[in-house]
């Protein structure tokens, strides 16, 4: 099957009708990696309090096997009923385990532990170990054991829940009031609803709606957690993640003016028009920066002082954008999933204003005297370019010249075409246009290929010449 793209001819006339009827490679290592077959052993065991022992294994050990209570027992050493064991947390290191029991008393007892893996897979035997227990009231306070998504996690799925696992059974009430989800771009704590799992040292948190796409968020929980005896959270903790297959933007952004230097906003859009930013990033004044995350594909860099704090640009503010050959022009980066683009330095070397795009139009050949009307765009329209142009001007006799409203600074691309008809609109709505039209920019073959103006200062000399399109009657 063979799929074409539509005409340019019929985008440009879509979006006209939408303004005038309603924008080191190194040497491969094949050596063989070494195998672990050696099984984790138990190091240590310690009484911590009456309700607490900590297990110490010799290696990091494998999540599920070691927090399986059936793979534990406590028993004093002289005989008699063994000790309860309520839940199993594996800690940070991934090497300590906290057990919860029933209350211990100030006795010797054994710990028997079996089955626990390490991270190769290895399953340890039976082994035993004594240790002392404990009748110190519980002061241990809670830390949080892991985190899902974990701390800088990177391609989390939109529909992920958040989960946090404790050393030890936790309050509920208590956890549900300090646990916060938020969006690094703001918006205040998500909204969403709790489960509990694994003896109430895991809780779950569902979001009431999906988690926005290349976005980054901050996850915790504040000292105001406690355990089931009221020991509070040894230090608040926070994480972070990042959704979807998100790539970065890095570089250095230099100012030569008259200090004090202020805020600098710094900004990723998709194409050249320099709307709807895709990703941004702010900094306290030039120098390194770092936007994180920034959707894969092809875009352009660009920043502005922000000197009265608005969080826009406003006339008279230092700009810039990443233009490597200094032609005035936007040079394109290419952003790929978990990679950083690095070196995207630039300064901020112009002065954001409104300014005018202004030219003639010539009828050439064309011989009808019909109004023509100048279009403009913030987006190419002849490569499907979304939104209404931005602005248009009309030429009551069909040619002369023409300038355009002031308009933000930006790339911009310009047409015309003479309305023989009346209908204000560029006919017909499919297939080459029958009504004479102007382009800045050329055709190719039979397609008009527009050419972008950056719009810095007043732009003249943005010529256009009336002609029948080669195909029409």
């Amino acid at each position: 099957m063979h799929c074409e793209r539509a005409s340019s001819w019929v985008l440009i006339a879509l979006f006209v009708s939408l303004l005038v009827v309603g924008a080191g490679c190194g040497k491969e290592d094949t050596s063989e990696p070494d195998v672990d077959t050696t099984p984790p052993i138990v190091s240590s065991a310690t009484g911590i309090d009456v309700y607490h022992v900590e297990v110490v294994f010799n290696e990091k050990v494998e999540e599920s096997s070691s927090e399986n209570s059936s793979h534990y027992s406590i028993t004093p050493a002289g005989g008699g009923s063994p000790v309860t064991i309520s839940s199993v947390v594996l800690l940070a290191d991934e090497k300590t385990v906290s057990i919860e029991t029933s209350a211990q008393a100030s006795v010797s007892y054994v710990l028997s532990v079996t089955a626990v893996k390490d991270l190769a897979g290895n399953a340890m035997g039976t082994q035993t170990l004594g240790f002392e227990g404990s009748s110190e009231l519980d002061t241990t306070a809670p830390v949080v054991a892991s985190t899902d998504p974990e701390d800088g996690e990177r391609g989390v799925d939109t529909t992920a829940t958040v989960t946090a696992e404790f050393s030890e059974k936790m309050n509920r009430t208590s956890v549900e009031t300090s646990f916060y989800v938020q969006r690094a771009s703001g918006g205040g704590n998500l909204a969403g609803s709790f489960v509990w799992e694994a003896g109430d040292t895991r809780v779950v948190f569902t979001p009431a709606s999906h988690l926005g796409n290349y976005a980054t968020y901050y996850a915790g929980v504040n000292t105001g957690a406690t355990d089931v005896t009221g020991n509070h959270l040894a230090s608040a903790y926070a994480w972070s993640f990042v959704t979807g297959d998100a790539g970065a933007v890095s570089g250095t952004i230099e100012y030569s003016g008259t200090p004090p230097y202020t805020s600098v906003n710094i900004v990723v859009f998709r194409d050249l028009g320099f709307r709807d930013p895709v990703a941004s990033a702010i900094m306290d004044g030039p120098g390194s920066y770092t936007i994180d995350p920034v959707p894969p594909g092809t875009c352009y860099v660009g920043a502005f002082m922000d000197l009265n704090l608005s969080g826009e640009p406003d006339a008279g503010e230092p700009c810039g954008m990443y233009d490597t050959d200094d032609d005035a022009q936007p040079d394109p980066i290419t952003v790929s999933a978990g990679h950083t683009r690095s070196g995207v330095n630039f300064e901020l070397e112009y002065q954001f204003q409104y300014s005018t795009i202004s030219g003639t139009v010539s009828k050439g050949e064309v011989t009808e005297s019909d109004t023509t009307y100048v279009v403009f765009f913030a987006d190419d329209p002849t490569q499907g370019g979304a939104g209404e142009p931005v602005d248009v001007q009309v030429l009551p006799l069909g040619f002369g010249a023409y300038t355009s409203s002031p308009l933000f600074f930006g790339c911009y691309y310009v047409m015309c075409y003479m309305d023989t008809n009346h209908n204000h609109k560029l006919d017909p709505d499919e297939g080459p246009p029958i009504e004479p039209v102007g382009i800045y920019g050329e055709l190719v073959g039979e397609e008009p290929v527009l050419t972008p103006i950056l719009l810095i200062t007043d732009t003249v000399g943005i010529n256009m010449t009336l002609f029948y399109f080669p195909s029409s009657p």
